[in-house]
């Protein structure tokens, strides 16, 4: 483990810019991606895309299971008190987009999402998020995980379970430092610590602010 430390040590890259915001679901431009569910109901199953960010829509059950190929969805800023039970049906999910709600736990019936490789969680500010990365931990595919803007002071132990995981996005958090005793997935690519007090520690001139990120 202490090999793999002194990697991650060596292995920084900081970054310079003004691009220091969250990061945001890529859009495959060959796609429609739907922002009216009205409108993606009418032919349910050609849909692949769905961004219902900013609007607070009933998503039944019966809703959800029309969506045999969805494979993004998108539900910030939807002033979800809990995750519609009805994405567990959404066998096909690779995206999932549920920032800046009012989330406090994730459900056990999101580890039927089998096919999931990023996840959204940012700006969840009561997030139980290491419940939430106990849940995840059931995910075999994913590789993705945003945690940004959470106010997290250190990074969460329980990543060290998240196998798969490739990139790990904390962006606009509160860690101040890197512990040099933690554990990481294996498969561990990338941490985004832009906007993170961490930057201070590494750099002592403060030549780049508050941009960093470590690749493994």
């Amino acid at each position: 483990m202490k090999s793999k430390i002194v990697l991650v040590f060596l292995s920084i890259f900081l970054v310079v810019g003004s691009s220091y915001g969250q990061s945001e679901p890529e859009p495959n431009m060959n796609t429609r991606t739907f922002t009216s569910l009205k409108n993606a109901l009418k032919n349910p199953e050609i849909v692949t895309r769905i961004d219902l960010s900013n609007q607070e829509v009933q998503l039944t059950d019966a809703v959800l299971k029309q969506f045999k190929n969805i494979e993004f969805l998108s539900l910030k800023n939807d002033n979800l008190q809990e995750v519609p039970h009805g994405i567990m049906y959404l066998k096909k999910l690779k995206v999932l987009d549920l920032s800046g709600n009012e989330i406090e736990k994730l459900p056990r019936f999101l580890k039927k999402l089998t096919n999931l490789e990023e996840i959204y969680l940012n700006d969840e500010k009561n997030l139980d998020v290491d419940q939430s990365i106990g849940i995840l931990t059931k995910l075999p595919k994913l590789k993705s995980l945003h945690l940004e803007g959470d106010h997290l002071k250190v990074i969460p132990k329980r990543v060290s379970k998240l196998n798969f995981l490739e990139s790990l996005y904390l962006t606009n958090n509160d860690i101040k430092e890197l512990p040099r005793n933690i554990k990481l997935p294996k498969n561990l690519k990338l941490i985004d610590l832009k906007m993170n007090e961490i930057g201070k520690q590494i750099d002592k001139e403060n030549r780049f602010g508050k941009g960093l990120i470590i690749e493994l």
